[in-house]
């Protein structure tokens, strides 16, 4: 008698590699979770010290320059600039600065050196326990979208009323933004401090202004 030929077997797709990645991925955001939420519980009932003070404008700084300065106040020679039509950039080793108005005065500054001494004098490479101690750190628990209130003007302590902090984590970096009292010409000066989740060192610092606090505009 003729047996008809086996049948082929069909192979099942192999979703391991996916099945993975999707565990990795679950454990990552697990393990950025967990360490935002020791580093908040550091600071959660701190001993502030005498000189912690929220940031403001006279924290907006870069080595010696300050905010307002015009480009022959700066004392700072520029490695190039970049003209641009509402704005004046100058690359520095390390360092971006912004110039804006008529003459060009500083108006934001970027950091990613520890060559250059920054709000609240801090530098890249300091740890974020060095800034929360020179924050005026409440003990709050209360949640500003993704991230952990550190002060707030809010007398309930529950929302981000300037002046304000912010710790969060953002793009797998633990992030801490702070936003000073708007000025006279509708703008929020503010800071952002990125730091290794790791090691908690920080890697990046910039301050600026805007029309609506960072942290309440993502």
């Amino acid at each position: 008698m003729h047996r008809p030929p086996p049948r082929r077997r069909r192979h099942r797709r192999q979703r391991k590699p996916l099945l993975l990645w999707g565990v990795f991925a679950a454990l990552l955001a697990v393990a950025l979770g967990l360490t935002l939420w020791l580093l908040f519980a550091r600071v959660a009932h701190p001993a502030t010290p005498g000189g912690a003070h929220a940031f403001g404008t006279g924290d907006m700084v870069i080595h010696t320059a300050r905010v307002g300065m015009t480009a022959d106040q700066l004392g700072l020679t520029p490695l190039s600039v970049v003209n641009q039509p509402h704005q004046t950039l100058w690359m520095l080793d390390g360092a971006t600065l912004t110039l804006t108005g008529t003459p060009p005065a500083l108006s934001a500054a970027t950091m990613q050196s520890d060559a250059w001494t920054g709000p609240m004098g801090i530098k890249v490479g300091d740890t974020l326990d060095t800034l929360l101690a020179r924050l005026p750190v409440q003990s709050l628990e209360a949640e500003s979208g993704d991230g952990n209130l550190l002060y707030t003007a809010d007398a309930q302590g529950i929302a981000p009323v300037a002046p304000y902090g912010v710790l969060s984590v953002q793009s797998g970096q633990l992030m801490v933004t702070l936003v000073a009292e708007r000025n006279d010409r509708g703008a929020y000066p503010y800071a952002s401090i990125a730091a290794d989740p790791d090691d908690n060192r920080i890697t990046h610092i910039a301050w600026g202004f805007s029309v609506i606090p960072p942290e309440l505009s993502e």
